[in-house]
């Protein structure tokens, strides 16, 4: 396997969100509501931001609404080695970022070998914001997540120091 040799937190040692931590009773309406937002979604893309929340809830009755839009995703993701890398990584062809959500909330809520390791693999893409998704999915320090955070840190003290000298 390529990469950091780092594993995202199991679920059962995950705290969760503070929304997940209260009461069992409006847990459990939570996690059931989104698992019926994302079973009566429409669209043809799928709703990240339900898709993660129930990640970060890490239920597992959420599996069976979410494991189609991996097996759909994962069948969208083989189009780069007919296609190659798109130009755009962001709105072009191939959904590198929706696969990676859902393959790392399914990590998440699974423990999936099989999703952590085609995550994994994403860690040597060629493409640095396709590696920075792919090792957030699995939420890992790789070397592109310490890289931008160096960069953002350096571009933080400079902004500070900026304005300090503009001070009076």
């Amino acid at each position: 396997m390529a990469g950091p040799e780092t594993s995202a937190p199991t679920p059962s040692r995950r705290s969760g969100p503070l929304l997940f931590r209260k009461k069992a009773g409006r847990r459990l309406e939570t996690v059931g509501r989104l698992i019926e937002r994302v079973r009566s979604n429409k669209d043809d893309r799928a709703p990240l931001n339900y898709i993660q929340a129930l990640g970060l809830a890490a239920d597992h009755r959420a599996t069976e609404v979410i494991r189609p839009y991996y097996d759909k995703l994962s069948k969208a993701m083989e189009k780069e080695a007919a296609l190659g890398i798109p130009d755009d990584n962001f709105w072009g062809p191939i959904p590198y970022f929706e696969f990676l959500c859902v393959a790392g909330d399914l990590f998440r809520i699974e423990g999936s070998r099989e999703c952590e390791e085609v995550v994994r693999g994403y860690f040597d893409h060629p493409v640095e914001q396709v590696r920075w998704w792919a090792e957030h999915a699995l939420e890992v320090n790789g070397p592109t997540t310490l890289k931008r955070n160096e960069e953002y840190a350096r571009k933080k003290k400079a902004n500070k120091l900026g304005d300090l000298g503009n001070s009076t």
